[in-house]
C-alpha cells in the first residue's frame, strides 16, 4: 500500500486555483514536490543558483502583486530549519548573496517558515525559504500579502 502524502496540504484551502490544481495532482501522485529529482514533474522555472545544499528559482506560482518571487529549496529532504547544519545555512547565505548581485534587488522579504503547516500556511512541507520583492513604495502602491500563519478571528 503506498504512504499518503505528507508533504502538501490541502488544495482545496489554496486561494489561487491553478496552484491549487497542481497541489492536487502532486497530492495524488504522492510523491514531495521539492525533492530535486521531482521538481521538474510540476515546476516550469530555471534553476538560477545550485550550490552544494540550496536550489534557487523562480516561484512558479509567485504572489500576487509581486515585482519577484524566488524560492531557495533544501536540496536534501528536510522539514524544519532546525535540521539545518552551519554549513547549509552558510550556503544558503552565500545563495542569497548570489542572487541579490545577479538581479540587483534593492530589497526584499526573506521568508522562511518552520514547523507544522497548519501554523505556517506553507503549502510544502520540504524546507524552503522564499524572497518576495515588491515595487517600490508611492502613493499609488498597496502592501503586498504573503501566508506566514494564522490569527484567531475575531
Amino acid at each position: 500500500m503506498k504512504k499518503p502524502m505528507v508533504n502538501t496540504i490541502n488544495a482545496d484551502v489554496m486561494p489561487r486555483s491553478d496552484y491549487g490544481q497542481v497541489l492536487k495532482a502532486i497530492l495524488k501522485e504522492g510523491l514531495c514536490p521539492f525533492c530535486e529529482k521531482n521538481l521538474f514533474r510540476h515546476h516550469s522555472k530555471p534553476i538560477l543558483i545550485k550550490t552544494k545544499h540550496w536550489l534557487v528559482t523562480e516561484n512558479a506560482w509567485p504572489y500576487e502583486g509581486t515585482k519577484h518571487h524566488f524560492v531557495f529549496i533544501v536540496r536534501h529532504h528536510i522539514e524544519g530549519a532546525e535540521h539545518l547544519t552551519p554549513l547549509m545555512w552558510a550556503d544558503l547565505g552565500a545563495a542569497f548573496k548570489k542572487l541579490i548581485k545577479k538581479t540587483k534587488i534593492s530589497g526584499g522579504s526573506f521568508v522562511m517558515r518552520n514547523g507544522k503547516m497548519e501554523y505556517t500556511g506553507a503549502s510544502v512541507r520540504h524546507l524552503h525559504a522564499q524572497l518576495i520583492v515588491g515595487v517600490q513604495r508611492s502613493k499609488q502602491t498597496e502592501p503586498l500579502k504573503a501566508l506566514i500563519g494564522y490569527k484567531r478571528k475575531k
